[in-house]
């Protein structure tokens, strides 16, 4: 499923791909508004002009970028039925279906509207693509990529999309394969090196550390880069590096992230330095106040300090956020004991 959630964040940023070569979206209108305009702006424009497709459209964008979805989506539909030609519409429309609760159908449908006035759109082919892998279509997902692939085989998308279905479909060399022709056709595609440097993670091999400081190039506020780094040279047992890559979060990035607290802390209790681990799940449970993992270490770093009042509270909480929780149970039968 992991492989899904990242192709979420891969379609909702869709608008990287509509690079539509058909007239502009405000081509052949009277009005052209400044791309400075407010919404209150664009609406008075829009009483003037109530059939000019193009200020919906602007209109649209702003309201996106307040996170009113609602209001994007019904002036995408009105620009729509202005102006059925500008495929922009389509692409913009499809997915802010997607953001607004997962409606993979109705950004479906709105795809293929668009593939129906102009079969070789490009971008909303591979939208289809990607629609059908998150709803694990995986055979129609194909059957689009194979389209794109006949218009444009060098398009770095088509492997992506392809890699996280070999993914899918358990097949890591085929994955590694497609993500590495990926970046043949575009060196600077970050999910990629972010996709082949968790899979040579899982596999130990220390290539891994490259794909990840290549992600760091491309993105430098980059948390989930960082944090894999830091994820490798803990399995590896590299506990002064593992810290490094955490703390690079902390002091480049966020320095609330609670994730990277609790993962010095857990390398701290790896190396028995109870208190300075307690300090960092302690901050970890500041910025996540439901960070049971971050209560359950604290606990065990009380336990071994010989401080049962305190272990017992930070395990009694666990079981407050999640009654059975069997770490907890444990802890707590291994505290009666001593």
């Amino acid at each position: 499923m992991r492989a899904i959630v990242l192709l979420l964040s891969a379609i909702f940023a869709l608008g990287l791909l509509f690079s539509c070569n058909s007239k502009s979206d405000s081509e052949n209108n009277s009005t052209v508004a400044d791309s400075t305009a407010s919404i209150q702006e664009l609406t008075e424009l829009i009483r003037e002009e109530p059939r000019n497709a193009s200020l919906y459209g602007l209109r649209s964008d702003l309201f996106i970028k307040q996170g009113n979805i609602d209001f994007a989506i019904k002036d995408l539909e009105i620009a729509i039925g202005l102006d059925s030609l500008e495929p922009s519409y389509y692409l913009k429309l499809s997915e802010y279906y997607l953001r607004n609760q997962g409606k993979s159908l109705q950004a479906k449908e709105t795809l293929e509207k668009c593939i129906r006035i102009f079969p070789k759109n490009v971008d909303a082919l591979l939208g289809l693509a990607n629609i059908y892998f998150y709803v694990q279509e995986y055979t129609k997902s194909e059957e689009f990529l194979t389209k794109v692939k006949e218009i444009d085989q060098h398009n770095p998308h088509i492997y992506f999309t392809s890699g996280l279905i070999f993914l899918e479909k358990g097949d890591t060399a085929g994955a590694v394969k497609n993500f590495r022709t990926t970046l043949e056709k575009e060196p600077k595609y970050y999910k990629a090196h972010m996709e082949l440097g968790r899979l040579f993670s899982v596999a130990k091999d220390s290539i891994a550390l490259q794909y990840f400081k290549n992600a760091i190039d491309l993105a430098p506020e980059s948390v989930e880069a960082y944090y894999h780094m830091g994820m490798y040279y803990q399995n590896m047992k590299n506990w002064n590096k593992a810290i490094d890559a955490y703390t690079n979060i902390l002091t480049k990035i966020d320095s609330t992230y609670p994730d990277a607290h609790h993962n010095i802390g857990y390398v701290y209790l790896e190396q028995k330095q109870y208190k300075q681990a307690v300090d960092e799940f302690s901050k970890a449970i500041k910025f996540d106040t439901a960070y049971i993992e971050a209560y359950l270490h604290r606990g065990v770093c009380y336990m071994n300090m010989r401080d049962k009042g305190k272990a017992k509270r930070d395990f009694d909480k666990c079981l407050l956020l999640q009654p059975n929780y069997p770490y907890a149970i444990n802890a707590l039968n291994a505290l009666d004991k001593k």
